[in-house]
This record gives C-alpha cells, structure tokens and sequence, in this order.
C-alpha cells in the first residue's frame, strides 16, 4: 500500500533518499505509525504530533492504503 508522508521541520532529514517536504512511502499492509517512523530512523525520543488525513493519531494506529501522514514536533509559542 502507498501512504503519502510529510515530515516538518527538524524531522525532514529523515525523509526517505532525503527528498524534503513530501514523498510516498510504499508500507507492508496493516504496518502501524510507529512502525514507519521506525523504518523512517525517526528516533523515539523526539515528540511529535502525528496527524493522519488531517486527524491527530498515535504511534499505535495502523495506516490505511492512500492515508496522508503528516508528522512534525510539537510548535510552542507565546
């Protein structure tokens, strides 16, 4: 299956042949969140705020054929 990934900020140097901003990323049915930002080398210690189709998801969630992932640490601000 195909999902659509986005990394932001930081988290673009972890973008697959390291193409920035937005790629697709071809994933083993019923592989999870976490499991791709695992094969991603995206380090577990980092927080991120994980959004699938535009709703936020965990690293738990399984993806879906055609889901768009887009994954970016937390933005702080005042």
């Amino acid at each position: 299956m195909k999902v659509e990934v986005k990394l932001f900020t930081v988290l673009q140097k972890y973008a697959p042949g390291g193409i920035r901003g937005q790629t697709t990323v071809e994933c083993p049915g019923g592989e999870t969140i976490g499991q791709l930002l695992n094969r991603l080398s995206i380090p577990q210690t980092i927080p991120l705020v994980i959004l699938v189709n535009g709703v936020q998801k965990g690293r738990d969630d399984v993806l879906q054929d055609g889901d768009r992932l887009d994954v970016f640490p937390p933005i702080a601000g005042g």
